[in-house]
């Protein structure tokens, strides 16, 4: 019933290093990963990510949108569909007939079906990114995402990815 607000900013600098910086009614999180190893910050303390958290966090750095769309193992699976994987993971992108634009990706997160969609594409930096996603569990709505803004490469260093709050 009208849902819960939160603030995050993700970092994602290719191939492989992600940061994620949440603000929640807890106190801040903030996860960080180069795909190997990872740790999570909240206001308990600091602990490395569990291989469960890992393997969600190998996910998301694996679906970042612009690492898919230059991938070079997307294979056919519908008209209008392509699926890339890579060892155990995999993501079906949907495309919007009219557009060209990715709608939908489809993917598989810790035993359930994630449903993925993508709207309100926007020119970000010079490349066209969506603004809006909504996200299914299992059949189940279960949260929408409004993107405020998207800084393409803006120089983002390793050293800010990994630093220590």
């Amino acid at each position: 019933a009208g849902g819960v607000k939160l603030q995050q900013t993700s970092f994602f600098l290719a191939p492989s290093s992600f940061r994620q910086e949440q603000s929640l009614p807890f106190g801040k999180v903030v996860v960080c990963s180069d795909g190997k190893t990872g740790w999570i910050q909240a206001p308990q303390g600091q602990i490395p990510m569990s291989p469960e958290i890992l393997k969600q966090a190998q996910g998301t750095i694996f679906r970042q949108l612009v690492s898919l769309l230059n991938s070079s193992s997307a294979n056919a699976v519908g008209e209008h569909s392509v699926q890339i994987a890579a060892g155990d993971l995999a993501v079906t992108i949907e495309f919007d007939a009219a557009t060209g634009l990715p709608s939908r990706l489809k993917y598989q997160e810790a035993g359930q079906a994630i449903d993925e969609t993508l709207s309100d594409w926007r020119d970000a930096g010079g490349i066209k990114l969506p603004f809006k996603r909504g996200l299914e569990q299992g059949g189940a709505h279960i949260s929408d995402v409004v993107v405020s803004e998207y800084k393409v490469n803006s120089g983002l260093k390793q050293e800010e990815i990994e630093k220590r709050p």
